[in-house]
């Protein structure tokens, strides 16, 4: 399931149901199993996920 919002277009938007293809270092290919965008392939590349440390999350 996607987590973010990519590209609405393409149906790459939170809560997207993808089949993960590979898996390489700093890219996921995947396909799409939404209604409208069913069986469409699609690249997602690596998004950062940082945060400040002083704001003391767990993760």
């Amino acid at each position: 399931m996607l987590l973010r919002n990519i590209d609405q277009k393409l149906g790459l938007f939170n809560g997207t149901i993808l089949l993960c293809r590979r898996s390489y270092q700093n890219l996921i290919d995947a396909e799409n199993l939404t209604r409208q965008f069913d069986g469409t392939k699609v690249f997602l590349p690596r998004v950062p996920l940082k945060t400040i440390e002083i704001f003391g999350l767990p993760f």
